[in-house]
């Protein structure tokens, strides 16, 4: 069996990091420009306020390429190692829900669409 050294292991780690963060801006525009969806981040929700895309992009690319670096710079370190394991886990968690997500509101999209008076204030959706 070959094992990889840390800084590899981190390396890998971080490229899933960026990949699952992809995914989730991908959805989580998808959903913003549709039907809408819930965000019980305040921060997040600050920034789809502005209304834009773009600030939502950069927002995103910025947080994830500031962690990632850091973590690559540190990937010789334990603690980088298990910050990306964390970090990687946690994307895994919120690519599972947006599954679980997806499916739930393929049932139940158009009637949230209609009921937009009706939903909380953590619903954002992008005009």
């Amino acid at each position: 069996m070959v094992r990889l050294s840390r800084a590899c292991r981190v390396g890998l780690l971080l490229f899933a990091v960026v990949a699952m963060s992809v995914v989730d801006l991908l959805i989580t525009l998808e959903f913003l420009t549709s039907v809408g969806m819930a965000e019980a981040n305040p921060v997040a929700r600050l920034v789809i306020s502005t209304n834009s895309p773009v600030a939502i992009t950069v927002w995103k690319g910025l947080t994830v390429a500031s962690a990632a670096l850091i973590l690559w710079r540190l990937r010789e370190r334990p603690v980088a190692e298990l910050a990306a394991w964390f970090a990687c886990l946690a994307l895994a968690a919120v690519t599972v829900r947006w599954l679980q997500y997806t499916e739930i509101t393929d049932e139940w999209g158009c009637m949230l669409a209609m009921a937009e008076d009706d939903i909380t204030h953590d619903w954002v959706r992008l005009r």
